[in-house]
């Protein structure tokens, strides 16, 4: 996700979290392990986190926690 090479914080994560809206709307799977894949632990802590908001203010915290359930184990969100 190049949205998060953007040099304001607020910016890119607004970005990103756009990126991984339309991302979850196509229909395509693989975000998280997209994710997951990321070499740099700091960008793919970021893009864990922003993922995880984006499921509780979608879902709403019960099914946003039933949601990590479904995660690979070792996932880092």
């Amino acid at each position: 996700m190049h949205a998060a090479q953007i040099p304001f914080r607020g910016q890119a994560r607004m970005a990103v979290a756009a990126a991984m809206a339309g991302w979850e709307e196509s229909g395509r799977p693989g975000l998280a392990e997209y994710i997951q894949s990321v070499p740099d632990v700091v960008k793919q802590q970021a893009l864990g986190e922003t993922l995880a908001e984006r499921k509780v203010l979608s879902l709403g915290p019960q099914k946003a926690l039933a949601w990590t359930e479904s995660l690979p184990p070792n996932f880092a969100a």
